[in-house]
């Protein structure tokens, strides 16, 4: 394979120009690579011959290898004698042999049977965590989200801040002792198991006694409605029943501290998908777990959520309760997310201390806008829901205020009516009771004061 541009640079020096068996690179592959008929000894050592080490450096170097992957015994063993398992650690060993500054490991546990994956997994994280210091690159390629999560998690050092649980800092912990379950987009469950083995698997790992695993299984299994299925395969059942498997495995342990969903519903069809989400509320309110759902659907987020963290360009723009979301973006842009359709944004002018000007229309406004001397964009927000049509701009209560607006189009969804059109020269959209006629003569659009938002640099001004 050639490059056609650009360079692969470490250290200053490009491997490019160096050949192949003189970088400094390691590489452990999916499929177990080794010399056949050499014995374990030898395998672990050719790299470390070709690079002219002297016999003493090479035996110092292969002895600690073998220790530390646990082949003690095997050294002159025949790899053709070997099990799967323990030809990856041959490789693995000989990586680790080299001191290497670059270790590339290709899924290197594919291929292992899930227990020995597991064992692996762990005594991998360990081995590499010693091994390279913070000169040292590991790149480990994956597609299982759950062994990325597992292995990366550790292995990824926060530049700033901290995690608090309850008061306690989690920041620096292994993955394993932070106690959180994750589901992702992507049902990730253990194809070859059934569904009993799924959900007892992380309390197996923990050496759980069976009765208790037992218990728990079948608790959880009643709660999420798969106690027809625990003796079926996992990889036969439909995407939303391998979706509940995923969250189950948090479930049965009493010591989660929180549950991470990304965005689990995404693959589900809209039908099953309305039902999960229904399930998973029913769930969250039974267990009382910390659950973080990541989604991009704000209809999602404010049936399902008690708070929710609204983020623009990384930063958070706004938590609160989904009414608070709702009544008083702090940003515009949570304005235009949060609502369905948009909150009605119209640029404005300030005309006095609780007026301001959009269009030639002067609209009355509850925070104090006199000093608001900085400001180079003002803006009015009035939610869809919040308006009403008239056809005369007069109106009893003083606390309303009057926009004419006018009828482009009318869109009847079924539930509602929604009228688009213009108020004052700018695009506006109101929700209409469908039974409500509308006249388009001398038409006027009207709410309350109470109900309007005034944004100064798109930022809420409070009032």
């Amino acid at each position: 394979m050639q490059i056609n541009s650009g360079s692969l640079s470490n250290g200053g020096v490009d491997f490019l120009q160096v050949p192949v068996w003189k970088r400094n690179v390691a590489m452990v592959y999916q499929q177990f690579i080794n010399y056949p008929h050499f014995t374990v000894y030898k395998n672990i050592a050719f790299p470390l011959r070709k690079q002219g080490l002297d016999r003493s450096e090479i035996d110092r170097r292969v002895r600690r290898a073998i220790e530390q992957v646990g082949l003690q015994g095997f050294e002159e063993r025949r790899i053709q004698a070997l099990s799967g398992g323990q030809q990856q650690r041959v490789a693995l060993a000989r990586s680790l042999a080299k001191s290497s500054q670059i270790l590339l490991l290709d899924e290197p546990l594919v291929n292992l049977d899930y227990k020995l994956r597991e064992t692996l997994r762990e005594e991998l994280k360990t081995l590499i965590s010693s091994q390279f210091n913070a000169e040292g690159i590991v790149v480990y390629s994956s597609t299982d989200p759950l062994e990325a999560m597992q292995f990366g998690g550790d292995l990824i050092v926060m530049d700033e801040g901290r995690i608090l649980f309850d008061g306690r800092d989690i920041t620096s912990l292994a993955t394993a002792e932070g106690n959180i379950a994750q589901v992702f987009q992507f049902p990730v469950i253990y194809a070859t198991m059934k569904v009993w083995d799924n959900l007892a698997f992380p309390l197996v790992c923990r050496d759980v006694p069976k009765e208790q695993i037992a218990k728990k299984v079948e608790e959880v299994a009643d709660t999420l409605s798969l106690t027809h299925l625990l003796d079926r395969s996992a990889n036969r059942l439909i995407a939303d029943q391998k979706q509940l498997i995923s969250l189950g495995r948090g479930l049965v342990r009493d010591d989660v501290a929180a549950v991470l969903m990304d965005e689990p519903l995404t693959v589900i069809d809209p039908d099953l998908k309305f039902r999960l989400r229904r399930k998973l509320k029913e769930i969250n309110e039974r267990y009382r777990t910390t659950l973080i759902y990541v989604t991009h659907d704000q209809n999602e987020a404010m049936t399902f959520a008690e708070k929710i963290m609204v983020m623009d360009k990384g930063q958070i723009v706004q938590m609160g309760t989904p009414s608070e979301l709702f009544e008083r973006p702090n940003t515009t842009f949570v304005g235009y997310f949060i609502g369905a359709p948009a909150m009605n944004v119209f640029p404005a002018t300030v005309k006095g201390e609780h007026q301001v000007d959009v269009g030639g229309s002067t609209v009355t406004v509850a925070p104090n806008l006199s000093q608001l001397t900085d400001a180079t964009s003002l803006k009015l927000g009035i939610r869809t829901e919040h308006i009403d049509l008239q056809n005369s701009s007069q109106n009893q209560d003083p606390d309303h205020s009057a926009l004419p607006f006018k009828i482009d189009r009318i869109d009847d969804f079924g539930t509602y009516t929604l009228v688009i059109g213009t108020a004052s020269g700018h695009v506006a959209k109101i929700k209409v009771d469908r039974n409500q006629a509308v006249h388009p003569e001398n038409l006027f659009m009207t709410f309350k004061t109470q109900n309007c938002c005034v944004y100064a640099n798109e930022q809420l001004v409070e009032g």
